[in-house]
C-alpha cells in the first residue's frame, strides 16, 4: 500500500532536537597597542547543548554595532571557517559541514584593527547564528551575544575596580 500522510512516520525518520548556542568574549577584556593603533581579539564560541546532534552548516554574523572609522575586521582562524567581508567592520562566516554532538564546540576568532584617533573607549562586537528562513534550533534567544573590549587610550578611563598604588624611590 505505502506511507499515508495521515499514518505514523516510518521508523528510522529522524526527529531532531538540537540547540545551538552562541558566546563572545573579548581576549583579555582590553585592547592591546599594535597594528593601526590597537588591536582588539574576540572568540566566538558555538556549542551544541543538545540535546541531539546537529549536522549542517554554521553561518555566524559578526559585526561592530558602532562601526568606529577606520576600524577593520578580520579572521584569524580562517580553514576551516570560510568567511567573507560584508563590509569592513562586518564579516559572514560559514563553517560546514558540521558536526557537532551534545557539549561539542568550534571556536571562531575575530580581530579588529581599530585606528588611534577612535574617539571611544570601550569597543563592542556582536555575533549571530544565521539560519536559512524557516528553519533554526529549539531556543533561538541564545543564538547572539556582544562583547565589549576596553581601549587603552590615553583619553580613556582608566578601569574601574582595584588600582595599585605603586612607589618606586631610590635611597
Amino acid at each position: 500500500d505505502g506511507w499515508q500522510p495521515d499514518d505514523e512516520p516510518p521508523v528510522g525518520t529522524p526527529d531532531w532536537a538540537y540547540n545551538l548556542r552562541l558566546d563572545k568574549q573579548a581576549v583579555g577584556n582590553s585592547c592591546t597597542a599594535g597594528g593601526l593603533g590597537f588591536l582588539c581579539d574576540y572568540v566566538i564560541r558555538v556549542t551544541n547543548v543538545g540535546p541531539d546532534a546537529y549536522f549542517g552548516p554554521v553561518v555566524v554574523n559578526d559585526r561592530l554595532p558602532a562601526a568606529p572609522a577606520g576600524a577593520i575586521m578580520t579572521v584569524t582562524n580562517a580553514p576551516p571557517w570560510l568567511c567573507l567581508p560584508i563590509s569592513p567592520d562586518e564579516q559572514q562566516c560559514t563553517y560546514a559541514p558540521a558536526a557537532l554532538l551534545p557539549g561539542e564546540s568550534i571556536d571562531l576568532h575575530m580581530s579588529v584593527d581599530l585606528a588611534v584617533p577612535a574617539p571611544v573607549c570601550h569597543l563592542d562586537n556582536l555575533a549571530g547564528l544565521v539560519w536559512p528562513p524557516g528553519l533554526g534550533d529549539t531556543d533561538p534567544a541564545d543564538d547572539f551575544d556582544l562583547a565589549t573590549a576596553t581601549i587603552p587610550a590615553a583619553h580613556c578611563p582608566p578601569p574601574e575596580g582595584a588600582t595599585t598604588n605603586l612607589k618606586i624611590w631610590k635611597d
